[in-house]
């Protein structure tokens, strides 16, 4: 998905605290969470708020295979 076709990217651009502004995923969040999940890791936005919890990342990664399936 591109940010053309993100229908909440005004939205998510506005609340997104991810650093990375020149980042081709910055407010696309789908497609941030499945590029950091497929390689071990968390979003900026999410790696403050749950730091080890195993049950969250679980919940995150079956909400992103579900909306990008």
């Amino acid at each position: 998905m591109s940010k053309t076709n993100c229908v909440n990217i005004e939205i998510n651009e506005e609340n997104c605290s991810c650093s990375a502004m020149d980042c081709e995923r910055h407010g696309v969040c789908c497609e941030c969470l499945r590029a950091h999940l497929d390689k071990d890791g968390l979003p900026d936005c999410l790696r403050t708020k749950i730091q080890n919890s195993q049950s969250f990342r679980e919940n995150i990664t079956r909400l992103v295979n579900d909306a990008t399936a």
